[in-house]
């Protein structure tokens, strides 16, 4: 009789554990919009209350079956009342056509969720980086 009833206490132990556990994280109330890409397909964006930041993560994956590299990254920007307020870039691991359709990313955004309405994710290309960096884009 003792033995049963510790083999339950232990296995209700364990299940109040692993339902603390199993807890998501609080998500933030902000807007998420995805630029469309001509060669990503950004999907499944997650966005997580960190206190004093925001975790932003999700997939991509190609939308093309032509061969060799996406070139690039992802940038992430967070928004309120019209005005960026930070922005964060963001890399994928290969992307392969057979072995590994898709890839996770995942940024932090170092700003408070109170402060941000909305979420901007888009890709960029390596081209538009160096344009950018010769001060040649808007």
């Amino acid at each position: 009789m003792t033995m049963r009833y510790s083999a339950l206490t232990a296995l209700a132990g364990l299940g109040a554990l692993a339902g603390c556990a199993t807890v998501p994280a609080p998500s933030v109330a902000a807007r998420v919009v995805v630029v469309p890409s001509k060669q990503l397909e950004i999907s499944a964006v997650r966005v997580q209350d960190n206190v004093s930041s925001v975790l932003v993560r999700g997939r991509v994956a190609r939308r093309t079956i032509m061969p060799g590299a996406i070139w690039g990254h992802l940038h992430i920007e967070a928004w309120r009342g019209g005005e960026r307020v930070t922005w964060a870039d963001a890399r994928w691991s290969t992307l392969s056509r057979h072995r590994l359709p898709t890839s996770g990313f995942g940024a932090m955004l170092a700003v408070p969720p109170a402060q941000i309405d909305e979420i901007r994710i888009s890709h960029v290309a390596t081209a538009h980086r160096r344009a950018c960096q010769a001060g040649a884009c808007s």
